[in-house]
């Protein structure tokens, strides 16, 4: 879209924001993202309450960052702060209660607490990380295996495939990879025409584009005993059952688990 077709289209925003708060306007809190722009590059600037709102790199919007330039790495990386925290309360917790010899209850905790926080808002930011070579490649699947090997008391070059079997918890990309396929679900159920349209709109993208949505989603189901029937299902917009997802899932790790030392 031209730079100038931005103004016209987020200039009525901007007055409408500006008459809902009765002119006393927000500009103190608000603030413009300019996506796929070049740093440096001439961007328009947007008022309100007659004054210039700032130009940001990034914004927060239901607990999930998006960056200025859509990189989902940059989303993830975000996300590391909250399994971090989760983490730090979980060592405290434990300390508190003189469970530090009991170390089942820290791995429990583990998965009620770091582990969702280590997936909120995953569906989206996760799909680059989800191929069958990628299981321990993102930042957040090294905390949460640091965090394993701290709790077993075992130095950081344990092999990561044993410290899993021993905790019982599956890799992250685990439960990302699931929530994928529950998003996908979700978009075909819905009764939104516009999220139905978006999800036709990122299939039509992937002979295009290589970093669309879809495009990450399609290479992760190789390696899956289903992949044929996943991809055929995603490419014509099908349901994929998620139980059946979940088993050629833990399959696929086993079987990476087995034939990999990392």
């Amino acid at each position: 879209m031209p730079l100038h077709a931005n103004v016209f289209v987020e200039a009525p925003i901007c007055r409408l924001v500006s008459r809902f708060t009765n002119g006393t306007g927000t500009n103190g809190k608000s603030e413009v993202v300019h996506f796929n722009s070049k740093r440096g590059a001439q961007v328009p600037t947007f008022m309100l309450a007659g004054a210039a709102l700032k130009c940001s790199d990034s914004f927060k919007y239901l607990g999930m960052t998006h960056h200025r330039t859509l990189n989902m790495t940059a989303s993830s990386e975000h996300a590391a702060m909250p399994m971090l925290a989760a983490a730090h309360r979980i060592r405290g917790f434990v300390r508190d209660t003189a469970l530090c010899d009991k170390p089942f209850a820290s791995l429990w905790l583990a998965k009620a607490y770091a582990v969702p926080a280590g997936t909120y808002g995953c569906q989206v930011w996760s799909s680059g990380f989800l191929r069958e070579g990628d299981v321990f490649r993102p930042t957040l699947l090294t905390l949460h295996l640091n965090f394993l090997k701290g709790t077993l008391g075992v130095k950081r070059s344990a092999p990561n495939w044993a410290v899993l079997r021993e905790c019982a918890h599956e890799p992250l990309q685990f439960y990302w990879f699931r929530a994928a396929i529950w998003f996908y679900n979700g978009l075909l159920s819905s009764e939104s025409a516009t999220l139905k349209q978006t999800l036709h709109a990122d299939l039509k993208l992937v002979p295009r584009a290589k970093t669309s949505w879809a495009s990450d989603i399609l290479p992760a189901f190789e390696g899956l005993r289903g992949s044929d029937t996943y991809t055929q299902a995603f490419q014509q917009r099908l349901p994929i059952c998620c139980s059946d997802l979940t088993a050629d899932l833990r399959f696929r790790m086993r079987k990476v688990g087995g034939t990999l030392r990392t």
